[in-house]
């Protein structure tokens, strides 16, 4: 059995039907007009990261990255040793390689950064596109 096709009505634009939420929340009343002075490119961004520095890679000397399972629950990771720096320059260094990576993960122990599974490569080409002098490989687990 077909189902029966409905015809399509012609829409009224002027009740606010076919623009986009913008434009729609203009005709409202409750957004703000472009030329208003607190526009979000105006507005300087304030953030607890906004006064650290980002970690110089070509800076931190020899970079050890291996992969681990230990302790881990059968879960493989990889870990970065010998970045050195501040936690927030760790922090911040971490999120910017789990977005460009695809992965989770975050700072472990002071200065390690760990990222969810098995990414020796990726992290050694990243590491080396942003700066990173000397990457090592560690040793990869065994399966």
């Amino acid at each position: 059995m077909a189902a029966k096709k409905r015809k399509k009505e012609p829409v009224d634009e002027s009740a606010g039907f076919g623009l986009n939420l913008g434009a729609l929340l203009q005709v409202k009343g409750a957004a703000k007009d472009s030329d208003a002075s607190d526009t979000p490119e105006e507005k300087p961004e304030e953030s607890e990261a906004g006064s650290v520095q980002p970690l110089d890679l070509g800076s931190c000397g020899k970079l050890v990255v291996r992969a681990e399972r230990k302790g881990r629950k059968g879960k493989t990771v990889t870990v970065i040793l010998g970045l050195g720096g501040q936690p927030e320059q760790l922090e911040m260094l971490a999120k910017t390689m789990r977005r460009a990576l695809g992965c989770g993960g975050g700072v472990e122990e002071g200065d390690q950064i760990v990222l969810q599974g098995e990414l020796l490569d990726r992290t050694q080409a990243w590491l080396e596109k942003n700066g990173a002098s000397n990457v090592v490989l560690g040793t990869r687990p065994k399966k």
